[in-house]
């Protein structure tokens, strides 16, 4: 067994995880001046988070942000988010649809929504081919209702070709879908990427990039433990590495 106790950018310690057992209970965040972010979650029997209460860093003490509920059935997920300064739910409470192997498939809904003062799409959608999550689509629309309001829109589509390495990280991020969400979309798939194909465009401009994905795994195995992601045409580049400890039962 693999457990996954930090995550680097460049050698810098983006991701730092605690846990309980089996199960991750702990995540902090770091920013350029140490951490500024810190979840801790709950799970049910089955080991599927069932609540998540945020911390953010407020003059350099860890103060309450936020808090998640996440109701689980067959074919869904409802996360119901209430602020601590408002004690009030979220307008948006979005709804997660999953498959049979409790793998996203789409976040919100396609439809559009109305509101007071505006309407708005806003949905987030998941591809899976075999094990691997080869397609993700996020659309954002919104149209007010107000004179001379501006609306604002994004699109983005991100697509993955995988190898054969094995992503440890992946049952934690299926058991945990809110943790998932702040890590590299790759890492919810069996496989490591290597290749990825990411187009954006909003109301001010239209990007498109092109990686190569190179990974390594731990000596002796196929888990893989580091990836080097380059784009095409350009000088950039970074490399994402997991801080690995192998746990014998």
């Amino acid at each position: 067994m693999y457990r996954i106790e930090g995550i680097y950018y460049d050698d810098i310690l983006t991701d730092s995880f605690v846990y309980k057992g089996d199960l991750l209970t702990e995540a902090w965040f770091y920013g350029e001046n140490g951490y500024t972010e810190m979840s801790q979650y709950t799970y049910n029997d089955a080991g599927f988070i069932i609540k998540s209460v945020n911390f953010e860093r407020f003059n350099n003490t860890m103060k309450l942000y936020s808090s998640d509920s996440l109701v689980w059935s067959a074919s869904t997920i409802t996360q119901y988010s209430k602020f601590s300064d408002a004690n009030t739910i979220l307008m948006d409470t979005p709804v997660i649809s999953i498959d049979a192997n409790k793998r996203i498939g789409l976040i919100r809904t396609k439809d559009t929504i109305r509101y007071p003062q505006f309407r708005q799409l806003y949905y987030t959608e998941y591809t899976f081919t075999g094990n691997n999550m080869t397609t993700n689509v996020s659309k954002y629309y919104r149209d007010y209702y107000i004179e001379n309001h501006p609306s604002s829109f994004y699109d983005q589509v991100i697509t993955f070709e995988y190898g054969n390495l094995i992503n440890p990280l992946r049952m934690t991020l299926i058991n945990n879908p809110l943790l998932s969400f702040r890590e590299e979309k790759s890492l919810i798939s069996v496989n490591n990427p290597t290749k990825l194909i990411q187009s954006f465009a909003d109301k001010f401009n239209e990007h498109l990039a092109n990686y190569n994905i190179t990974s390594e795994a731990l000596p002796n195995t196929q888990i893989m433990y580091k990836s080097t992601y380059k784009e095409i045409n350009s000088d950039a580049s970074w490399v994402m590495k997991f801080k690995i400890k192998t746990i014998i039962k």
